[in-house]
């Protein structure tokens, strides 16, 4: 079986939760992270070795990057929809903590970006 190859946006404690699930996965493995924080970039990479090549500074590059095939997003709640839509749009499922937006129409947003990428 082929690993979903997963990148982090946004490395804080329950990104924690889900690197240290990916681990022991079967069927995921983490590749790579981003931060706009350095050293939260650095010691979040060091603690899971995430090659340097894959700890990228802005959200933009991670899910541009064609190293990962998923996004898992971690970042603050208001700025969620917004990397959730990304990714979708780069052709990239995401997993998004909660909430996964802060209003109805951001909701709807985020609902019409997975379902143009054909993940609804």
């Amino acid at each position: 079986m082929e690993k979903i190859k997963w990148g982090i946006i946004g490395p804080g404690t329950i990104a924690n939760n889900f690197a240290d699930g990916l681990i022991n996965s079967y069927s995921g493995q983490l590749v790579g992270i981003a931060s706009k924080n350095d050293e939260r970039r650095k010691s979040f990479g060091d603690k899971y070795d995430v090659h340097e090549d894959f700890r990228f500074e802005t959200y933009d590059d991670i899910i541009n990057s064609e190293h990962s095939d998923a996004i898992y997003i971690s970042t603050h709640h208001t700025l969620n929809a917004e990397w959730t839509i990304q990714a979708a749009g780069q052709g990239k499922p995401e997993l998004c903590e909660k909430p996964g937006a802060v209003t109805y129409t951001e909701g709807q947003t985020v609902i019409a970006a997975d379902d143009a990428a054909g993940y609804c």
